[in-house]
């Protein structure tokens, strides 16, 4: 039997393993059920895969996110290790065959989400496939005080029952002590071994700042950190946005986002990998199980709703070890808006009761039916047939979902695009010849620009209340067009859908346990309050982050924007010195604008910096105007 170093060299072609990697490896091959937290980019696969290779049988990999279970599979395909990743991309008759290879022996790694794992057809197979070890990644999905719940990994222990004497191996990036134990009961692991990595990472510097012009200062950074950069914001029309501003700043940038069909999101994710690109602008759905170690910073134009969640994004920056940065950008009215949508994402009990009961009449779903049927689901319509609010509905969703009544897929909704083929004498001559599709084509045309030259998105929805018809006779008109060869249509593809789990309950059947709703917003608010009071903190961003994941103890890090004194604009005499020799310098060489000057110091020197060129002015060494900054004649 190959040793653990062994394997690591011959497969990845590593000398040695990092700190804890060779405990957690030696802790699951002696059988021992495990729970192990590594940072993020601490190299958590390496732990369940060495194992994995040297054991005989079938290693099974529960996983959230199909996009990382592709990303796991690519990267052991490549060493030639045969593994095959389990999802709803695939037909059923390929994963009826690819479970067969697992049961023959055919592959060394079987990945697969946690819903997949409760299927019949896996279950019944299960038995017969030689497992070795069962791994739970992104094991804090399993609590209900972590921050990303799937209630789904709830059921994960009813397959340890099936699979008798595996052992069980819970990895995670992010987790207090409250999710540590409710990953070990919930798993039900025995005598179990806990490996936790301090959260400390030294090089890394966390910076939080207050600036009313974000891009501005965003720009500052960007010019003074050499490298590629993830930049996250909270929506996908803002990551179109600024990628587009850095762009004409001269920056190379792209964005990405849910929203982007498969093909164009692997096309960002390999040019970004490869750096082809420096800066990538996302929503968080980018970087999950993204192989790249080498990313400098990562910036927060918006405030995370929690400490895990940052820490975890935050963390993505400097996993080669070399010097990096973790800067959010937070003002105290993005802290006031943090806190209204928190309370706005626990609607009262009796909103609850009314969308699940819309939601019943909306598909409809009779009482006592409707078990695992599955609708897709187009919130505006719902939200306008029902007079509610979508923030009402969204939360109100989430609620039911915990609850048990529904699963709300994380698909995505593609909205319908139009594009003319015809030019505009042509599209004329068409409209009189056709007059029923006249008031159609000035609809759009004064609804839409571009449609002409780029394919457009669309809302068939707003069409048709304008025109007071249904949605259905707006899609086949356009359909219709599009046989005239007169437009190219897109329709609407890929929306959400819902899934009802349980059959539709009655009106007095249908519960929100208080307590667990009451457990859920009181859990809710402690992340945001400890992701203000990171924002908060006054002595060392790292402590807060320590403290937070209940690890005692520690000295500051000497490398946050505290510690620097980065918000200190006092400037100590041989420092007045040390910048009024620099500035003047600078200006010797002619006239500077003030963002020359201050590109020209260091990060943490902006605000000194500012003291110290108001200092020069006052004592006439330079004077300022057009501006610009320039030396005071005679001097």
């Amino acid at each position: 039997m190959m040793q653990p170093v062994e394997v690591l060299q011959k497969y990845w072609g590593y000398p040695a393993f990092r700190p804890l990697q060779e405990d957690i490896i030696q802790s699951i091959l002696e059988g021992n059920d495990t729970l192990a937290l590594l940072p993020t980019g601490g190299g958590k696969s390496i732990c369940y895969q060495v194992p994995g290779l040297i054991q005989s049988g079938l290693t099974i990999v529960v996983t959230p996110l199909i996009a990382l279970m592709r990303d796991q599979v690519r990267q052991l395909k490549d060493r030639k290790i045969p593994a095959i990743a389990i999802h709803s991309g695939l037909h059923f008759k390929d994963i009826d065959r690819e479970l067969n290879n697992c049961v023959y022996g055919n592959y060394k790694f079987l990945y697969l989400s946690p819903e997949r794992l409760q299927t019949e057809i896996l279950r019944a197979r299960l038995p017969d496939m030689k497992v070795s070890q069962l791994i739970v990644d992104e094991a804090h999905c399993i609590s209900q005080w972590g921050f990303d719940f799937r209630p789904s990994y709830l059921r994960i222990a009813e397959v340890r029952e099936l699979l008798p004497g595996v052992p069980c191996m819970a990895l995670t990036a992010t987790a207090t002590r409250q999710v540590r134990g409710d990953i070990t009961v919930s798993l039900k692991m025995e005598n179990y071994k806990t490996f936790v990595k301090t959260f400390k990472r030294d090089n890394i510097s966390f910076f939080v700042i207050d600036e009313e012009n974000k891009l501005g200062r965003l720009l500052f950074f960007l010019k003074k950190i050499k490298g590629t950069k993830i930049i996250y914001v909270r929506n996908r029309r803002k990551t179109r946005e600024l990628s587009l501003k850095l762009e004409q700043s001269g920056f190379s940038s792209t964005f990405y986002h849910a929203g982007l069909d498969s093909k164009q999101r692997a096309k960002v994710e390999a040019a970004f990998i490869r750096s082809e690109k420096e800066i990538i602008v996302s929503t968080n759905a980018f970087g999950m199980g993204i192989d790249k170690a080498d990313v400098r910073a990562v910036f927060h134009l918006d405030l995370p709703t929690g400490p895990e969640e940052y820490y975890q994004e935050a963390g993505r920056a400097g996993r080669d070890g070399r010097e990096s940065y973790a800067i959010l950008f937070c003002r105290q009215k993005e802290k006031d808006q943090l806190l209204s949508s928190t309370k706005a994402g626990f609607p009262s009990k009796d909103t609850i009761k009314r969308v699940y009961k819309a939601l019943c009449i909306f598909f409809d779903v009779i009482p006592g039916g409707g078990m695992g049927e599955s609708f897709d689901f187009n919130i505006s319509e719902f939200t306008s047939r029902f007079n509610f609010s979508a923030v009402d509905v969204f939360n109100s969703l989430k609620i039911i979902e915990r609850s048990g009544y529904i699963h709300l897929s994380d698909g995505l909704h593609h909205p319908a695009k139009v594009m003319i083929e015809v030019n505009n004498e042509t599209l004329y001559d068409y409209q009189l010849k056709n007059p029923a599709l006249d008031p159609l084509i000035k609809a759009m045309l004064r609804a839409y620009e571009g449609l002409f030259s780029i394919f457009v998105a669309i809302n068939l929805n707003q069409i048709a209340k304008q025109l007071k018809t249904s949605v259905a006779k707006i899609h086949k008109a356009l359909l219709h067009l599009e046989k005239e060869k007169i437009v190219t249509y897109i329709p609407a593809s890929d929306r959400p859908r819902i899934t009802f789990t349980q059959p539709r309950a009655g009106r007095w059947d249908f519960k929100i346990d208080s307590d667990t709703y009451d457990f859920l917003k009181k859990r809710t608010f402690a992340r945001v309050r400890g992701m203000i009071a990171y924002t908060e903190e006054e002595e060392c961003r790292m402590l807060s982050i320590l403290h937070y994941f209940n690890e005692k103890g520690g000295e500051k890090c000497g490398k946050c924007d505290l510690c620097r004194g980065m918000h200190i604009e006092e400037v100590t005499e041989s420092e007045r010195i040390q910048l009024k020799a620099h500035l003047l310098k600078q200006l010797s060489n002619g006239k500077q604008t003030l963002e020359h000057l201050l590109d020209s110091v260091s990060i943490v020197k902006r605000k000194k910096t500012l003291n110290v060129l108001k200092y020069l002015e006052a004592e006439q060494w330079i004077e300022y105007g057009d501006r610009y900054f320039r030396l005071k004649k005679g001097r």
